[in-house]
């Protein structure tokens, strides 16, 4: 909240009655003890201190009344800000600033920390095209090589309600991320806790891990009972397993579905990036925090 001019006058003038009531109380205090002195009365502490307040009540409802009334005029206030108003006014300045600057500073942060997620989620997570991949056998020749082609997501195909597309592990993660950044919270990973893996033993994983994952984690592209030929209801299974649904239909797809980031192990190899679950977490917070640092 800005404080307005008026509204910092307001708290200026409170200051300077303030210390104009307080110096007239030291003169009451004074001339209270040397009256009682000469007529040989000893008030004690708490007999002083009650007369004291008494007389400070009375003058602040006096000097407010004389100044609503106009009987303290412009000169008189001019008066008391030439004794007392160049501190007072540089003390409510430095307020002020100080608490304008603090203001300003955590919402630039903000701001920025919440303007990194938003990116984040609108050009990473919301951006299905950038989640393609296939768990089927997916090498085929184009120009007289073999390479990767992944153009879509692998789907469950729901009898009567549509086609649900099937996010990576690797969306998981990055999910967990950008919620834990926009949290505030210290990140789950830290490198020294990531153990090493032998690279032959990850890229077999990640190729095995991408041709298992439907029967892995129970989602297979169809659901048809091979004893009955029929369809064995492909989303409820999912849901049982563990399968949420994501973002709104896009691109033919009815909805996403993605595993919650707990449902895979720590040592888990995934399909897309070849990093286990820590490593992917540090590696897209390590993207967020050099966003933030360079935005400073």
């Amino acid at each position: 909240m800005i404080i307005t001019e008026a509204k910092l006058k307001q708290i200026i003038l409170e200051e300077v009655i303030d210390r104009v009531i307080n110096y007239e109380v030291q003169k009451f205090r004074l001339a209270l003890r040397e009256g009682c002195a000469r007529k040989g009365i000893l008030l004690t502490e708490a007999q002083e201190d009650a007369e004291v307040d008494i007389y400070k009540t009375q003058s602040r409802r006096d000097f407010l009344e004389k100044l609503r009334k106009g009987f303290i005029g412009g000169a008189a206030m001019a008066t008391i800000f030439s004794v007392l108003g160049t501190e007072v006014t540089d003390m409510g300045r430095e307020v002020h600033n100080r608490m304008e600057s603090g203001k300003r500073a955590a919402a630039a942060s903000r701001a920025s920390l919440e303007g990194i997620a938003a990116d984040y989620e609108k050009y990473r997570l919301n951006q299905t095209q950038k989640w393609a991949w296939g768990w089927q056998e997916q090498k085929e020749k184009l120009g007289g090589e073999m390479e990767e082609s992944p153009a879509t997501l692998p789907v469950l195909v729901e009898d009567g309600v549509g086609t649900f597309g099937i996010l990576p592990p690797e969306f998981s993660v990055s999910k967990r991320v950008v919620e834990d950044f926009k949290n505030r919270q210290a990140p789950l990973f830290t490198q020294e806790e990531v153990p090493d893996m032998d690279p032959n033993v990850r890229a077999a994983e990640k190729e095995k891990n991408r041709i298992n994952f439907p029967d892995d984690y129970n989602i297979p592209p169809k659901a048809i009972d091979k004893r009955t030929g029929q369809y064995a209801g492909g989303l409820d299974r999912a849901f049982e397993s563990g399968w949420l649904e994501w973002g709104t239909g896009e691109g033919g797809y009815r909805n996403m579905l993605y595993m919650d980031f707990m449902g895979f192990d720590e040592d888990y190899v995934m399909p897309i990036s070849g990093l286990t679950p820590s490593e992917y977490y540090i590696q897209e917070w390590k993207v967020l925090e050099d966003q933030l640092t360079a935005k400073k």
